[in-house]
């Protein structure tokens, strides 16, 4: 596993977003996106779900 935090570009966002993804994640971690570097703590708020 690479150590490295990254941002989601908007197309990766939205690709995520239409497969649902960022959705599950929102409903199991309330206001934040998961810990992880994938995500790197973005507010899932500003992604219009």
């Amino acid at each position: 596993m690479i150590n490295q935090q990254f941002s989601l570009t908007q197309k990766q966002i939205s690709d995520f977003r239409e497969k649902g993804f960022l959705l599950l994640v929102a409903k199991h971690e309330g206001e934040r996106l998961v810990d992880s570097p994938l995500f790197a703590g973005q507010d899932y708020r500003d992604l219009s779900l």
